[in-house]
């Protein structure tokens, strides 16, 4: 995507930060929930400020993207260190399945799916997801885009893309999840960490 394309669909809150680097040129993209641009690039890692835009509907006020873990396929999981720029919330699970298959897998997705973790982050909060953990961050406000930096870092050398492809999607809310759309309990309990956030 072109970079007038991107900044034309970029909310004013991230191209007030965008103000602090130096970008020779803006690269990333325009998804359906949001969007992402580039702030570093290298094989070991890469770093990019990413969006959730807000849904716009006080009465569907969360818009969660796809509840995932990255290792699949045998290729080696990335961490993720991230910073939240506004307020949010993070699903996240209890241990790394990378390294699980067949029934295993099943079981442990189930176990973990049961025991999601909620937490509601505020701004400048700082959080590493470890390489194979279950995790999805989420807009809960339906009035305010949710605005984070996220550093992915790879256990060797991987490129950028490698890393955008090394994904296992369970729940979204478009319908690219394996399990289909969200449950409802995890919905509700989104709900709850936002209010117990405030």
């Amino acid at each position: 995507m072109d970079q007038a394309s991107i900044l034309k669909n970029t909310p004013q809150e991230v191209k007030d930060l965008l103000k602090d680097y130096s970008l020779p040129e803006i690269t990333g993209d325009i998804r359906h929930w949001g969007g992402y641009i580039h702030l570093k690039k290298a094989n070991e890692y890469d770093e990019k400020i990413l969006w959730i835009n807000p849904t716009g509907d006080p009465s569907h006020p969360i818009k969660a993207l796809s509840l995932q873990y990255h290792g699949i396929d045998g290729i080696a999981p990335h961490r993720e260190v991230f910073t939240a720029m506004t307020d949010m919330v993070l699903l996240i699970g209890s241990g790394d399945l990378s390294k699980l298959s067949g029934e295993q897998l099943v079981e442990a997705l189930t176990e973990q799916v049961n025991s999601i973790q909620v937490v509601f982050l505020k701004r400048s909060s700082t959080y590493e997801i470890p390489g194979g953990f279950l995790h999805a961050y989420v807009n809960p406000f339906y009035d305010r885009p949710v605005i984070l930096i996220e550093k992915r870092i790879s256990p060797r050398d991987q490129s950028a893309d490698i890393r955008e492809a090394n994904i296992y999607r369970l729940f979204d809310q478009d319908g690219r999840g394996t399990r289909g759309l969200y449950p409802e309990e995890i919905m509700r309990k989104i709900g709850k960490a936002k209010e117990a956030g405030r």
